[in-house]
């Protein structure tokens, strides 16, 4: 019986830590983002609309890489080298602190053959602050030259 009541009122001290913690410096909205047009072809533009939750005025660092789906691996160019990755700093004036920062991102789509990948997405911002997501799309044989 002691026992039991030892492991309620850890649960209960847990539940109530949990609710105390504070927001994230960094967050996205979804894991996810599904793209305007799951399919394109390589030099074609891939849309979608992330929402970034940003805490902390401050810099932030957002890495974008290309991730093969089927192999599981970093996704490589149609010549066999690396898929080219995109880097993207900002500082964000104290104004834009404890709003959420929706946008339209629109790139140009590397030489990959076809398949199925990721867009895998990490912002970095104040101190160790990371938050991520990915957009899945695929590029049809009917792309193949």
């Amino acid at each position: 019986m002691l026992l039991t009541l030892a492991a309620v009122s850890l649960i209960a001290a847990a539940g109530t830590l949990a609710l105390l913690r504070p927001p994230p410096p960094l967050k996205y909205t979804r894991e996810y983002y599904a793209p305007v047009v799951e399919a394109v072809c390589p030099g074609g533009s891939l849309q979608w609309a992330p929402t970034l939750v940003v805490r902390d005025a401050g810099y932030i660092a957002i890495h974008r890489s290309f991730w093969d789906r089927r192999r599981n691996t970093s996704a490589k160019l149609r010549d066999g080298t690396n898929a080219p990755e995109i880097e993207v700093q900002r500082n964000l004036p104290f104004e834009l602190a404890s709003a959420d920062r929706a946008n339209t991102v629109l790139i140009s789509v590397p030489d990959l053959p076809p398949g199925a990948y990721w867009l895998v997405s990490t912002a970095r911002g104040p101190g160790t602050a990371q938050a991520m997501y990915q957009v899945p799309f695929v590029i049809p044989s009917t792309c193949d030259r």
